[in-house]
């Protein structure tokens, strides 16, 4: 028997390793070594873990950057490197919401910038190609900040240039890119993301993720205004395309200024990671995330995963910290079974502190229902 693992993480509990490692522990309370290959496979879709998740598959080369934080503070990233000159950079290890307290979260503050100087940094080592993965962002700038680091300077409406900072966005009057890095426009650029909200409007960058950056209800309208008349400003045509809202605006610098090409996030790490041949000759997949919703069946690990399995015919189970009401959707679309790893009534933050016990009985009990079920062939 070959089992597969490929779990998204559970933000705030545990890493996507580690929640393959708690489940294969379930697992072998029922199932020998020797009876069931266990193969673990960490996944990201363009968030935190991305750069990791292709690093722990393919071994590759990791080079340590000084860059600057969402708030400016100088810390330590990392960028992989692919081949000679093919790199790939995760936002979040700049200019991500974890490297934040909840009390810093503050998009009045919170700049791309340190995102942009990984990408200065790939040029620097002779980039021909960057993959960047922008999901788990703290930042609202409309990837102002991002820009910045490349060269190109804002302005208000008294011609006086914007500084390096959140509440930039609310003042751009114009643009400059004389002074762009040069070596940018021979370098091609792909964007990892599982969002596909546009940049401004009711289902845009401020009003789904606003809250979770800092925004109040006044500031969301404020931010949603600025972004509105960034995108006029930039590239009024692109402003409303699916995914330009990801990372607070940094889908939509990317493309409108820099001709990145957006792709599904999950979709390319599996390619990357050959996740195809992973699977061959597996009877089970199992596969999962913290919050299962509405927005799970959107691009997000689960649903790329569920393509490869349904390709080659493996049957996948899903698991879950919270799980909605109403599960027809995900049958619908091809899942097997659906489990919560909460048993009984606990808070969030109980799940979230015994999350390793809990992932462990989840993973004995798909086990031990999946042998009831060879037991009845």
């Amino acid at each position: 028997m070959k089992i597969v693992i490929a779990s998204d993480s559970f933000k705030g509990s545990a890493t996507s390793l580690e929640i393959a490692t708690y489940l294969e522990s379930g697992i072998r309370r029922v199932i020998k070594e020797e009876d069931c290959e266990i193969v673990k496979v960490p996944i990201a879709d363009g968030g935190e873990g991305t750069l990791e998740t292709i690093q722990l598959i393919h071994n590759i080369k990791t080079i340590n950057v000084s860059v600057l934080d969402p708030l400016q503070r100088v810390i330590q990233a990392q960028i992989g490197q692919l081949e000679e000159d093919t790199f790939i950079i995760e936002m979040a290890q700049a200019s991500g919401i974890t490297l934040l307290e909840d009390h810093e979260l503050d998009p009045y503050k919170s700049t791309s910038y340190g995102t942009g100087q990984l990408i200065k940094h790939c040029l620097d080592l002779g980039a021909k190609k960057i993959i960047i993965g922008i999901g788990g962002s703290a930042t609202n700038d409309g990837g102002m900040g991002l820009a910045q680091a490349l060269g190109i300077k804002f302005f208000d409406e008294n011609n006086i240039e914007l500084p390096i900072s959140g509440s930039s966005i609310l003042e751009v009057h114009r643009f400059d890119y004389t002074d762009i890095d040069k070596r940018i426009k021979d370098v091609s650029i792909t964007i990892l993301s599982d969002v596909t909200n546009p940049l401004c409007g009711l289902n845009g960058a401020s009003q789904v993720f606003g809250p979770q950056k800092g925004l109040s209800k006044i500031d969301i309208e404020r931010f949603d205004k600025a972004l509105y008349s960034f995108g006029k400003l930039i590239n009024e045509e692109l402003m409303n395309k699916e995914g330009t809202g990801a990372a607070g605006g940094v889908g939509f610098i990317l493309q409108a200024l820099f001709n990145g090409q957006l792709t599904s996030g999950v979709d390319e790490i599996l390619k990357l990671i050959e996740f195809e041949k992973i699977i061959e000759n597996a009877d089970l997949i199992i596969t999962g995330e913290g919050h299962l919703d509405s927005q799970s069946l959107g691009g997000k690990a689960i649903t790329g995963i569920l393509k490869y399995a349904q390709h080659a015919h493996v049957p996948v189970i899903v698991i879950a910290g919270s799980i909605p009401n109403d599960l027809s959707k995900f049958y619908d679309v091809g899942f097997d079974l659906i489990l919560s790893i909460i048993n009984g009534i606990q808070s969030l933050q109980e799940a979230m502190t015994q999350v390793q016990s809990l992932v462990e009985n989840c993973g004995e009990s798909i086990i031990r229902a999946y042998q009831l079920k060879e037991r009845g062939k």
